[in-house]
């Protein structure tokens, strides 16, 4: 099932997203379904084995996959994230955020239990809050950016978080104690869209929206060594 036997029969597959523009995807890790995220559309959730129509439309600008499969977590317009179950691609749970305007960046822990999620537009806190994703209970929020944050990624164990700001800071953070790790800040310089190396050795970023440079930067810090030494940045 996924792309994989899709291939098999046709060498490449074109979908009408519906969407003036889409500004970015998210492919399930058995590549069975996508979601696209349209400019000023609805989130659109596709079977890759039929393309005809989409699973469903959502409200929303941001969406995640688990690394596990299991969880698709999504980020309306509106106020509130929404947890689905990618087996039977239904709604688990729903997390009001009231007036908040969270979807400025999001991640979920790679066993789908906890959601990580910055401000929108009106990121006055400058903070990373974390969410229950199976009961929807806030957790607790991480402080300590000075102003807007770019992106926040969570290592392959879940145990650590690492956000990046428009301060230019990167900060590690132990996700169950909420405790910093570690903070880089010539490293950390003007990152966006953290990625961790899937055995969490190497978290790479690049650079943010409007950036007068497209650089990348490869940051070696393996778990082990967070809490007691500085990592190592590659430019």
């Amino acid at each position: 099932r996924g792309l994989g036997d899709v291939y098999k029969r046709q060498p490449e597959i074109r979908i009408e997203s519906g969407s003036s523009r889409v500004d970015r995807l998210a492919i399930a890790p058995d590549s069975s379904t996508l979601v696209t995220v349209g400019w000023r559309d609805d989130l659109a959730w596709w079977d890759l084995e039929d393309i005809s129509a989409p699973i469903v439309r959502i409200s929303g600008r941001r969406a995640v996959f688990s690394a596990d499969g299991a969880t698709l977590a999504t980020v309306t317009r509106d106020g509130y994230s929404i947890i689905w179950d990618t087996d039977t691609r239904t709604e688990r749970l729903r997390i009001q955020h009231g007036d908040q305007s969270f979807g400025s960046s999001m991640a979920i822990s790679p066993d789908g239990t906890i959601l990580a999620l910055t401000y929108g537009i009106d990121d006055f806190e400058n903070a990373v809050s974390l969410w229950d994703a199976k009961n929807g209970a806030h957790l607790g929020v991480l402080s300590g950016h000075k102003q807007s944050i770019w992106s926040v990624a969570f290592s392959p164990d879940g145990r650590t978080l690492a956000s990046s700001s428009a301060d230019g800071s990167l900060r590690l953070w132990n996700v169950a104690s909420r405790r910093e790790l570690m903070s880089l800040g010539e490293g950390g310089a003007s990152l966006a869209h953290l990625r961790f190396s899937p055995d969490g050795s190497y978290l790479v970023g690049g650079t943010p929206p409007f950036a007068s440079s497209g650089e990348i930067r490869i940051i070696h810090a393996p778990p082990a060594r967070f809490e007691r030494s500085n990592p190592t940045v590659i430019p």
